[in-house]
């Protein structure tokens, strides 16, 4: 007769039986042999497994010299104001304007023009180097103080309606998003596509619809039911022909953002759906 030794010995884990999976498992009501070695995957070096979980499935432990510390790419003027504020970037917005603002100044500046907005109810703390939406143009903050002061570039200049702003003008603003924000609307980018025209305001207040002349250039990204940003506000496309579109406006919109004052001849910005820009840029670049 087998001494219990010798029966754990016969069903231990030398037997071809007791392995499923490639890992070994005693039979049901046999005694576990003392001083059994603790199963390794292939290719763990030993000493890499962690105490938790002698099956490998657990990280392997790094020397704490080996874990680099975050770091902030990009030239030493960047890193600096990465720093600085809170967040940094993500330089994205949602289009739900969180207030109407009224142009200060515009005035000449040796990078183009130095504007400055009464930020009305936009809620600060302001912090210097941070992205806000004015009108649907994406601009980097100068200092903390109000007025908030932005400087404006060439680029922008020509290819926006900011340079056609004046002292008394309103204007939409928006901070971008931040890990705690809700994100509503649709992802904005700040960076206008093109300038569209006023066609017609049809101001009833039951059906209050606006009706715009898009950019050609633009008509590729633009679909019915889809997504727009009109001077910064995330919109909803309710019909395209040709190279009009048209928009309907609810009672909230109306009265919380500049979009109620446009009128017919009027010059807006316009940022299509980065999604469609992108599916069509694809696209162009695979037929090409």
């Amino acid at each position: 007769m087998l001494s219990p030794d010798a029966g754990a010995s016969a069903a231990g884990p030398d037997h071809a039986d007791q392995f499923i999976g490639g890992r070994p498992r005693s039979p049901r009501n046999a005694p576990r042999p003392r001083n059994r070695p603790r199963y390794r995957p292939p290719g763990i070096a030993p000493g890499k497994l962690s105490r938790r979980n002698a099956c490998g499935t657990a990280s392997t432990r790094t020397p704490p010299t080996a874990t680099p510390s975050r770091a902030v790419s990009g030239p030493p003027s960047i890193r600096s104001t990465r720093s600085k504020v809170r967040g940094y970037p993500p330089r994205v917005f949602t289009g739900l304007i969180e207030a109407v603002g009224r142009v200060v100044e515009l005035a000449e500046s040796p990078a183009g023009r130095r504007l400055r907005i009464d930020p009305g109810g936009l809620a600060g703390p302001f912090q210097e180097g941070e992205s806000i939406a004015v009108s649907g143009c994406c601009l980097t903050l100068v200092g903390t103080e109000t007025p908030l002061t932005f400087d404006v570039v060439g680029e922008t200049l020509a290819r926006t309606t900011i340079g056609g702003l004046s002292a008394g003008d309103r204007v939409n603003l928006e901070r971008s998003v931040r890990p705690e924000t809700l994100m509503g609307g649709h992802i904005v980018q700040g960076h206008v596509d093109g300038v569209g025209e006023v066609v017609r305001v049809q101001d009833d207040p039951q059906d209050w619809r606006l009706t715009l002349r898009s950019p050609a250039d633009l008509l590729p990204c633009i679909v019915p039911k889809g997504s727009v940003t009109v001077e910064g506000v995330s919109l909803t496309i309710a019909r395209v022909e040709g190279d009009i579109l048209e928009i309907a406006l609810i009672p909230t919109t109306l009265e919380r953002t500049t979009l109620g004052a446009l009128a017919s001849g009027d010059r807006c910005n316009i940022e299509t759906d980065i999604v469609a820009r992108t599916v069509v840029h694809w696209l162009g670049r695979q037929q090409s």
